[in-house]
């Protein structure tokens, strides 16, 4: 198996493999059948029909094995999963130095922020292969990321934004002991973050204190927006809380994913992309091995499928992706 170098190969051998554990599984039942035939005969030769009820259980079970094994194998040869970008935002105006506590809510991407963004772009680019379909959080800076590392319509989600996570109208509630608190991760409504896109914003931050650069414009991630996987939602005030096993489960109820498994169960290779935010990505992650998410940085991981006792794909596993 090891010398095995293709995937054909692999699954050959692994037939073989299956096979073989049928025929000892057969024989070894064979010999269980005559063991339990000669407990019922008599010392003439004759025997009683319990030898002929064993026989039958014993078939049955053994046509079970066989079918669970060619059903693990056929499982074995489907697609598992379904591969994905998760990407955290660019640097924000609230990345810098103490801006997270600007009176002012759901900052945009600064100028640097912009310029790793496009530098992801680059990355994607030479990569050779754009996502079939791509999310971003509810907050303006995600938005942004997504709008020019991808280039492409992206579908505002819901369940993947930054922890602490609210919307207007509810942002004057995040003044605590003195001041704001996640003020950053109150997503402004829709219409102010779509002003804010195309004419930037001035940092309104005390220069005495410190120092808070601007957001610049960026009008190309306008037109990029895509609301319609939150119909039924007042927009971002009904939005959750950040939870990956959620987002998978809202995310499987798009015909757009479901099309795109379709595809990827036929052989096709399709690419998922969601652009999100620090502290949630390092919440998905094992503590053994922490993730610190740089500005705009992109990881590729695998998103595992879940089968029904049919061999039918229903969604997606109930777990961190991979």
């Amino acid at each position: 198996f090891q010398k095995c170098v293709d995937l054909a190969c692999r699954q050959r051998w692994l037939s073989v493999a299956m096979l073989s554990r049928a025929a000892l599984l057969w024989l070894l039942l064979s010999q269980i059948w005559e063991a339990i035939g000669k407990s019922h005969c008599s010392s003439d030769g004759s025997c009683s029909d319990a030898e002929e009820g064993a026989d039958t259980k014993a078939q049955e079970f053994l046509l079970l094995q066989v079918e669970q094994s060619k059903l693990t194998k056929e499982r074995r040869a489907q697609p598992q999963y379904v591969r994905a970008y998760i990407q955290r935002h660019s640097e924000a105006v609230g990345n810098v130095n103490d801006c997270d506590d600007l009176p002012w809510p759901d900052t945009g991407l600064t100028q640097r922020g912009v310029d790793l963004a496009f530098e992801a772009h680059g990355f994607v680019l030479s990569r050779g292969e754009r996502p079939t379909i791509s999310f971003a959080s509810a907050l303006q800076r995600a938005q942004q990321t997504a709008a020019i590392t991808f280039n492409q319509t992206f579908y505002v989600a819901d369940y993947i934004p930054e922890v602490g996570f609210t919307a207007e109208p509810q942002c004057e509630n995040q003044w605590v002991g003195g001041k704001y608190t996640y003020l950053e991760n109150c997503a402004n409504r829709p219409e102010v973050q779509e002003e804010n896109m195309l004419f930037g914003r001035g940092s309104q931050s005390d220069a005495s204190r410190y120092w808070c650069p601007d957001a610049v414009p960026t009008p190309e991630a306008v037109p990029l927006r895509n609301f319609s996987l939150l119909a039924g939602l007042d927009l971002y005030s009904d939005l959750h809380k950040s939870n990956w096993t959620s987002f998978t489960e809202w995310m499987w109820q798009a015909p757009e994913v479901k099309d795109i498994v379709a595809d990827v169960l036929q052989g096709e290779d399709r690419l998922i992309s969601v652009t999100t935010h620090s502290e949630f990505m390092e919440q998905l992650m094992p503590e053994k091995d922490p993730l610190k998410p740089d500005y705009g940085s992109i990881y590729e991981v695998q998103l595992p499928l879940e089968y029904d006792e049919n061999g039918e794909v229903i969604g997606f596993q109930m777990v961190p992706p991979r």
